[in-house]
């Protein structure tokens, strides 16, 4: 099979597993944790990008600067995140995870787990091992692609 066939079904079984990835996370994780799809980008936004202007979230996440206030005061509110000013420029206002935040990433990557947990328990030990070394280099690859984003 050419390399350019074995991208695609790749690509095809990725999408498809992150579909249901997504739907059963968000599904398990809205309930338990209370939030909404959109707090949860938030935080995982100022999870890696540790202080951000309004105007950089709004962008970041294609949303209006109205509809990203209205998030982040949700999650004020929720003692999740921040404002913030720094003596530089006392004019500019950033946010930032708080430590109950950082907390609640923690709580919802535990429910990660426990999802995938759920998922692989029915795999025999010998495919488990194949999946664990693909997962490998699919792993170093994203990762190197979430670095070049973030810069």
């Amino acid at each position: 099979m050419k390399n350019e066939e074995l991208v695609k079904l790749l690509t095809d079984s990725c999408v498809e597993i992150g579909d249901v990835m997504f739907y059963l996370i968000i599904s398990h994780v809205k309930t338990a944790q209370h939030l909404t799809l959109s707090h949860i980008k938030v935080l995982k936004l100022l999870e890696f990008k540790k202080g951000l202007k309004m105007k950089d979230i709004s962008e970041k996440l294609s949303i209006a600067p109205g509809g990203a206030t209205y998030i982040i005061d949700g999650l004020i509110k929720a003692h999740l995140v921040e404002r913030y000013r720094v003596d530089k420029d006392r004019r500019i206002v950033y946010i930032r995870l708080t430590e109950e935040g950082h907390k609640k990433l923690d709580d919802l990557r535990e429910a990660k787990r426990e999802t995938w947990k759920q998922i692989l328990a029915d795999i025999p030990s010998q495919e488990l091992g194949e999946l664990m070394s693909g997962m490998g280099i699919v792993k170093k690859f994203a990762l190197r692609i979430r670095e070049k984003e973030l810069i």
